[in-house]
């Protein structure tokens, strides 16, 4: 190794206050550092591990390694802060602080002085700021540096700057340096790329100034500087930038199509017959569009700017599609543009369009059932349930087809015949039924439809003995249309024949027609009847021996047939047995009276019948009342009307007798 030369020696004015806090404190110590008779200007303070130099100026030089106030403290310091304000860093000013590893460097600093960051081993990255114009003699010599990037705002690079990095394997010198004194990069034995972004040719390039790297080590730059490799006695490889994008033939697809879900690819490809400089690097863009441009991406989008390897001739990038995304057609538009940080106008933007498709995923149907439904007057089917074989995951597919049972009555295990399945739901468009199913034996129930029916009343009437009662009205509700259903009332019910208002009445109402058998009936209910009391009115001139206290109101139809009919004997007393009840004129076939008491009460009935017997006087005996009621209990004297119908040549024809029991 070449024996190190120093060749900056200024002097320095250094005091030191030391302040103690205490043995459990850690010390402080600030030094006036300034240049000038203020050398309060600028000043160091080392707390800790870390070193902060702030004001307002020039930092001053120091005479050589040793000099620094610090230079005792420099194996603690692992931390450098330099604060806005501070114009340079002095020569030897950080010299052999081997475990910094951490450099801040404020934009206002504009040189790093010889000798500053000399074996810092540690240091191992530095960013310097694009306000830096000049960096001096082995400023960085025996660093830990890996790679270092010189601003454009750097116009001299003193000699052995970076000589004896042995870490750094890159470096590039920024498009303002116009000199290297020359060693610049001596005895850096890793270093394999440097880059001189300058165009315009360089006017001072010392000897030697990459001496000892790598063998491998390649210099780029612009084709101005090529005299550089004279110096470096290295071969210089000129900068190209002209990227090449031939639609024809810098682009291809696995396949022009590719299943749903497949992992087939776009490649793109990139013509490798350029070099990019540092900040030129290129960048690739992909538009998509079509059934889902979201479904795509692009492995990587950087073209590097390194040289290329020995037999390759281009950069692949590749169109990777998202799992479970977007069956269709596709157009990607594939655009090569410089980096954004570009300085120059390096790359001329240029693309070209791709069209692609993606087919739908192939799918069988298998487990094909119908539903059971309730009658609606049609033939149609649907499916209950089937099932979807090569769907992926919980993707939003489900399955569609036209189904029709034999006929539309009402029935159990309905054969049922379908027509096309199809595909339906946000991801239907992914999927395609490979072959239609073969669905045999598939049967469903139809089942009656339940209707009601409105607008039913009873007909309220008179007390009798009996619980039925006469039905009007009726409008059946649910119907389909066109469909052959009436309805016949029937007789509604009461649970007993005594009078009342508000009686409840069951109903048993029939459907009818041809279409009856598919509909059930549901019995209308809150249908109420008044049953009415009858009043009777005797006089003597009706009932023999009746005083005029046995007077009332009679309210039932007059008889038509009564004078046909008679009751003997009359008064009766109610232990004689009974009375009978005679016809006296025409032939008649049957009848049944019912029996009330004064208050209109039903209590008993009474079955006529045009029988033979004769009576002493000629009658003949139609029917006889035992004078009691419907339980056989004695009846109590009072008034009884015996009021009822008979039939005679096939018509009904009223009957009212009255009975005076005592």
């Amino acid at each position: 190794m070449r024996a190190k030369a120093f060749t900056k020696l200024v002097g320095a004015a250094v005091a030191a206050v030391v302040c103690w806090a205490g043995a459990a404190v850690a010390q402080t110590q600030t030094w006036n550092i300034g240049v000038g008779e203020d050398s309060t200007s600028v000043t160091a303070t080392l707390f800790g591990k870390t070193l902060t130099v702030r004001g307002t100026g020039e930092m001053a030089n120091f005479l050589n390694h040793a000099s620094p106030p610090w230079h005792n403290d420099r194996d603690s310091i692992t931390s450098l802060i330099i604060e806005e304000g501070v114009t340079t860093i002095g020569d030897f000013a950080f010299y052999d602080c081997s475990l910094l590893t951490s450099v801040t460097i404020p934009n206002s600093v504009t040189r790093i002085g010889g000798g500053a960051f000399a074996y810092t081993a540690g240091l191992t990255s530095i960013t310097i700021p694009n306000s830096v114009a000049r960096i001096d003699n082995i400023a960085f010599w025996g660093t830990g540096l890996t790679s270092i990037a010189i601003p454009n705002s750097v116009t001299i690079i003193g000699a052995f700057a970076f000589a004896d990095a042995t870490s750094l394997t890159s470096a590039t010198i920024g498009s303002g340096v116009t000199s290297l004194v020359g060693e610049t990069f001596t005895d850096c034995a890793n270093l394999q790329r440097v880059d001189f972004l300058r165009r315009e040719p360089m006017t001072g390039v010392g000897q030697n100034i990459v001496w000892g790297t790598h063998p491998s080590l390649r210099i780029y730059g612009f084709s101005e500087n090529t005299s550089i490799s004279e110096y470096a006695g290295i071969t210089f490889i000129p900068y190209q930038t002209d990227i090449s994008l031939d639609p024809s033939e810098a682009h291809s697809f696995d396949s022009a199509q590719f299943g749903y879900n497949a992992r087939d690819t776009l490649t793109v490809t990139v013509a490798r017959e350029f070099v990019l400089p540092p900040g030129a690097a290129g960048t690739l863009s992909i538009t998509l569009s079509g059934a889902n441009p979201s479904a795509f991406a692009l492995n990587r989008t950087e073209i590097p700017n390194s040289a290329p390897e020995e037999g390759e001739e281009s950069i692949t990038f590749t169109v990777m599609p998202v799992l479970w995304r977007g069956a269709g057609v596709y157009t990607a538009t594939v655009t090569v543009s410089a980096a954004a940080n570009n300085e120059k106008d390096w790359i001329t933007p240029q693309s070209f369009d791709v069209n692609f498709t993606v087919t739908a995923k192939p799918v069988t149907i298998t487990g094909v059932t119908a539903a059971n439904k309730v009658y609606d007057g049609t033939v149609d089917a649907t499916i209950r349930e089937a099932t979807i074989v090569g769907k992926i995951g919980d993707d939003d597919v489900s399955v569609n087809a036209a189904g029709w049972f034999a006929d539309h009555n009402v029935g159990t295990g309905k054969p049922i015949t379908f027509g096309i399945f199809s595909l339906a739901g946000a991801d239907a468009a992914n999927y395609e039924i490979s072959t239609q199913p073969t669905i045999t034996g598939s049967t469903a129930n139809i089942t009656a439809k339940p209707i009601t029916i409105n607008d039913v009343t009873a007909v309220n009437r008179n007390a009798d003995s009996t619980t039925t009662v006469a039905l009007a009205g009726g409008t059946l509700t649910g119907v389909v249309t066109g469909d052959d259903v009436g309805f016949t009332l029937g007789s509604g019910t009461i649970a007993t024949p005594e009078a009342g208002n508000n009686k409840p009445v069951t109903t048993n109402i029939a459907l009818t027609g041809a279409d009856a058998n598919n509909y059930t009936l549901t019995q209308p209910t809150g249908i109420t009847v008044n049953i009415a009391t009858v009043a009777i009115l005797v006089s003597d001139r009706t009932v023999p021996g009746a005083s005029s206290s046995e007077e009332a109101a009679v309210i039932a139809p007059v008889s038509i047939f009564a004078g046909e009919f008679t009751a003997g004997p009359n008064p009766v007393s109610r232990n004689s047995g009974g009375v009978d009840i005679f016809r006296l004129g025409r032939r008649f076939e049957d009848g049944v009276l019912t029996v009330y008491d004064a208050s209109g009460n039903a209590v008993n009935r009474v079955n006529i019948s045009d029988r033979p017997t004769v009576d002493t006087q000629s009658r003949r005996i139609a029917g006889s009342w035992n004078l009691t009621d419907a339980r056989g209990r004695p009846v109590s004297e009072g008034i009884y009307l015996l009021k009822g119908t008979v039939t005679v040549n096939g018509k009904r024809e009223h009957v009212s007798l009255i009975v005076s029991v005592r």
